[in-house]
């Protein structure tokens, strides 16, 4: 991202799929249908609080390792995040 460039976030979630529909694919299909409806909506990033596990096969990491002042400083390390447009 360059920096000074203004970029809209949506957050939401967590995200939980009932326990007979586990591991079966259905988490990934709802993160993938709304990557492509934010997307169509204008937002550049996601921004969502939850278990690391659940979200890294997704494209989610740790703000923290992104080398981004804003996020860094006003995001805390628990929080995940992926970037749409860059």
């Amino acid at each position: 991202m360059k920096p000074g460039r203004k970029r809209r976030f949506l957050s939401f979630g967590p995200v939980c799929i009932l326990p007979e529909y586990q591991k079966k694919g259905y988490g990934k299909k709802l993160m993938e249908y709304s990557f492509e409806k934010a997307t169509a909506l204008g937002y550049d990033v996601i921004v969502i609080f939850g278990h690391p596990g659940n979200y890294v096969g997704v494209g989610f990491k740790s703000c923290k390792k992104y080398n981004d002042p804003f996020l860094i400083n006003n995001l805390i390390s628990s929080f995940l995040i992926t970037y749409l447009r860059v």
